[in-house]
């Protein structure tokens, strides 16, 4: 299965004969402008709450002698006041926190068997237990309409196809399980309401845990599909033909998805030198993508023992399932992490985290937008998020810092302090 993925991978990119690269499927390639930021050294008032999690509680003192494993932070951040609380919760790899209804918060884990209701003091009101089989797969969704949660499980040793991921749905009153169904793919991991519709789309990592050397992934099904908001239905599905997984995305108001994507070269060879190792796994990123780096890698690298290939944004039509792709170079796409847009600023945003670089594209029209992490004050993003109502997104590192930045210019509003304890994601509740 790999080897007939990994075909596939090389004929999407036009690589059988050595003959093109990645750029030449991405029109945006040479369309790419810099922003400039600027400081607002005059901020609005702004009211509401960023949810921060972190996958790592054991750097708290509280957290002496616990494992990654077993916990993860939550952290709120008044934006008005700058203050913050936070709270270690048993939450393996704690993904994700959302408004979860009546004044609560719902932190979903990733790869993990927890999740976990809170209050807005930050105390537990229910721990969540995934099914046997299954592990909790990332974002949750909150539907006012029905007052239900969702959240993806994905199954716990995908090997075929037949094993695809389940959504379940909470009563948000109750906190009570209100039904389990199959989610139509797998390991799903982010769902988003269609503004205009009565549906959500959903991102397939579309994994197996199956022989995947060099990548660290055989992908067989990645795709968005588009589900019914009642009953959880598969209504569309778009299959992309990436050998690449298909993780966050975000809908914008015209109900198109934009989407990052993930793969890498691993590095296995432990018994070699460790720069032999990566000398190695550097050339074959090099030959299968048939280009030659020019920039420096993330010191990453070291850390997950992998080289991330660089890929696109994609921006997919909830309704056609047409696609384009945004890419502005090869530095700038390692490792795609979050996705937001903003409806006030009409753009849509990917942070791609071993790149330290933000791409921004204006949705009613076609000007692209590179903004380096650096540029903003910030080293190792990850998180990021609109703040709804406002033209403003909350920008995350990956341990520390939180930034208000205009999605128009990226001038920055504001700079909050704030540890955000690892692998963070944001999102946020506006009060009026």
């Amino acid at each position: 299965m790999a080897k007939l993925n990994r075909r596939r991978l090389l004929t999407r990119l036009g690589l059988m004969a050595g003959a093109s690269s990645l750029s030449l499927i991405n029109p945006f390639t040479i369309k790419a402008a810099t922003a400039t930021p600027t400081e607002n050294t005059t901020p609005p008032v702004l009211k509401g709450v960023i949810y921060i999690v972190g996958e790592n509680g054991t750097l708290l003192p509280e957290a002496r002698g616990l494992t990654k494993e077993q916990c993860c932070v939550i952290r709120t951040l008044d934006l008005e006041t700058g203050a913050t609380k936070y709270a270690i919760l048993p939450v393996h790899r704690g993904h994700v926190a959302i408004h979860a209804g009546n004044g609560n918060i719902l932190v979903v884990g990733h790869h993990g068997n927890r999740n976990a209701f809170l209050d807005q003091n930050l105390n537990i009101l229910k721990v969540l237990d995934a099914p046997k089989g299954y592990l909790f797969s990332g974002h949750g969704l909150y539907d006012p309409k029905r007052n239900y949660n969702i959240v993806p499980l994905r199954h716990e040793d995908p090997q075929s196809i037949k094993d695809t991921g389940l959504l379940q749905v909470y009563d948000a009153s109750t906190l009570e399980l209100v039904k389990t169904v199959s989610s139509g793919g797998l390991h799903p991991h982010e769902p988003k309401f269609i503004p205009g519709t009565d549906e959500i789309a959903c991102t397939h990592y579309g994994e197996l845990y199956t022989k995947s050397r060099p990548f660290i992934a055989d992908v067989v099904e990645p795709k968005l599909s588009i589900l019914d908001a009642e009953t959880l239905a598969v209504k569309r599905e778009y299959v992309q033909k990436d050998y690449a997984m298909l993780t966050h995305m975000d809908v914008d108001d015209e109900g198109n998805a934009y989407c990052v994507l993930t793969q890498a070269i691993k590095i296995y060879d432990t018994e070699k030198p460790w720069e032999e190792a990566l000398r190695d796994a550097d050339m074959q990123l090099q030959s299968l993508y048939n280009f030659q780096r020019d920039f420096p890698l993330s010191y990453h690298v070291a850390d997950r023992k992998r080289i991330e290939i660089p890929l696109p944004m994609v921006r997919i039509n909830t309704q056609t399932g047409e696609r384009r792709d945004f890419f502005t170079g090869y530095a700038n796409h390692m490792r795609g992490q979050s996705v937001a847009k903003n409806s006030v600023a009409k753009v849509a945003i990917g942070v791609f985290h071993h790149s330290d670089m933000i791409i921004s594209h204006k949705t009613d029209s076609d000007q692209v937008f590179m903004i380096g992490a650096v540029d903003i004050g910030l080293t190792d993003i990850r998180g990021i998020c609109e703040i709804p109502g406002t033209p403003y997104m909350a920008i995350a590192g990956s341990n520390r810092g939180v930034v208000i930045v205009d999605a128009r210019n990226f001038s920055v509003i504001r700079r909050y302090n704030v540890e955000t304890h690892e692998n963070v994601h944001l999102s946020a509740r506006v009060f009026a």
